[in-house]
């Protein structure tokens, strides 16, 4: 099973690859909100961990979609 996961990791699911290139575009606030949500995160763990307002947090989702159009786009 270990083998078949590693040749799917290698040959055919480039996905962790796409996720740190898009990560590695994102700056500041931006891209620690990123991480905490593809880290599991809720919108509100990530206020309450980060400092900020839920309301903060939402904005930061907004960027980071408008972030990945322009990615997918390029």
């Amino acid at each position: 099973m270990e083998d078949r996961v590693l040749e799917v990791g290698i040959e055919q699911d480039f996905t962790a690859i796409q996720v740190q290139e898009f990560l590695g575009s994102l700056e500041g606030k931006t891209k620690e909100v990123a991480i905490s949500l593809y880290s599991g995160f809720t919108k509100s763990e990530i206020a309450r961990m980060r400092g900020i307002a839920p309301a903060s947090v939402t904005y930061y989702v907004k960027r980071i979609a408008e972030a990945y159009k322009e990615y997918c786009i390029a």
